[in-house]
């Protein structure tokens, strides 16, 4: 048998019960958790996927690269 607890005015603290509930936030936390790093691993994959090694490493093409982006964002 488990020693009774008092708080700290002399009162007997009930014994905590073993089938306690997670809140809904604990949830909803890991899932949380869980879809950020799908994603992140997904997005990482697809880099991985499309890395284009011209772009990367010739400054010259990503300048041309952006250019292509703005002036078709831009029309």
């Amino acid at each position: 048998m488990p020693q009774p607890s008092f708080d700290p005015f002399g009162e007997p603290v009930p014994a905590a019960t073993a089938d306690v509930r997670r809140p809904a936030g604990a949830w909803l936390a890991r899932t949380g958790n869980i879809v950020f790093w799908s994603l992140a691993a997904v997005i990482v994959a697809a880099r991985a996927a499309y890395f284009h090694p011209d772009v990367a490493f010739r400054f010259d093409a990503a300048v041309a690269y952006l250019h292509g982006v703005v002036a078709g964002a831009l029309s």
